[in-house]
């Protein structure tokens, strides 16, 4: 056993990191066990993946890949965004021809639970988050340019005012 480098893009870019490497002196084969329970098998982070083949589904993928270089400052080739989308295509298009239903992955069992305030009681929640974003187009001197507009919604249960983020 030794530790190697792992280098994984996420959703705020690309992070190294080291892991366990396990080396068969028999079948010289090599694997790191705890890359299936992280949900790192390969270089893309479980949380990124849905992200490139969302975009990649909604919009040609050179434009998919520069929503996610501005989102998450990683370049990718249209090529990538395409392969990876069509990937996932490939194994929701069997797993509905086989008649199996896809299950999300369970998120952790935080408890985010506030104290009672002014005798209300905030169970699970301790605020709301939205964002949205939307392309607008532009005219300037080379034709259409397309500008991305984000808007963002903080929702606090236990106060009164809602806060808004125009960028």
């Amino acid at each position: 056993m030794d530790c190697r480098d792992h280098h994984v893009h996420t959703v705020d870019g690309s992070v190294r990191h080291q892991r366990a490497y396990y080396h068969c002196g028999h079948c010289h084969q090599g694997h790191c066990p705890a890359d299936g329970d992280l949900g790192l098998e390969g270089h893309w982070s479980p949380t990124l993946l849905p992200v490139v083949t969302l975009l990649g589904a909604v919009a040609p993928f050179a434009q998919a890949c520069d929503i996610l270089h501005k989102v998450t400052g990683l370049r990718f080739a249209p090529e990538t965004c395409r392969r990876r989308t069509e990937a996932v295509g490939a194994e929701l298009q069997a797993q509905h021809q086989q008649q199996q239903a896809v299950v999300l992955p369970k998120p952790p069992d935080w408890d985010f639970s506030l104290p009672a305030r002014d005798g209300q009681q905030f169970p699970g929640t301790v605020a709301y988050v939205g964002l949205d974003a939307f392309a607008v187009p532009t005219r300037g001197p080379g034709g259409v340019d397309w500008k991305m507009l984000y808007v963002g919604l903080l929702y606090d249960p236990g106060k009164e005012h809602t806060l808004y983020l125009v960028g």
